[in-house]
């Protein structure tokens, strides 16, 4: 799983490179090979991409539906893990996708949090 946590100074640009990679997910990539799961405590940012097919959920805008998010993304976690389990060579969505492609894709999940 790859994980990039993004920091730097006010008006730094950190937004403006979370917008430009949302819309190279899906000019590139079609609902079915990547989701989206977008949190924007701001509410300044991310609002524009609500009606997204790429969207697991609507994108949150507090904390609390942040963490109904997150509590979500664990859950699908939990549940990919469990399946990769029943198929004992299975180790990455990769090779999932590889085996079962094209019956049935299982689409990349990125979240997006837009902080202080």
């Amino acid at each position: 799983m790859t994980h990039i946590l993004g920091g730097g100074r006010t008006r730094g640009g950190k937004s403006q490179f979370e917008k430009a990679a949302i819309l190279y997910l899906v000019r590139r990539y079609p609902p079915s090979v990547v989701r989206l799961a977008l949190s924007d405590v701001k509410r300044v940012t991310f609002g524009k991409f609500d009606g997204l097919p790429h969207l697991v959920a609507p994108v949150a805008r507090d904390a609390q539906s942040t963490a109904n998010l997150l509590d979500y993304l664990v859950e699908e976690m939990e549940l990919r893990y469990q399946e990769f389990e029943r198929h004992n060579s299975i180790e990455t969505i990769a090779q999932y996708n590889l085996r079962f492609a094209p019956d049935f894709v299982m689409p990349r999940v990125i979240c997006l949090i837009e902080g202080y």
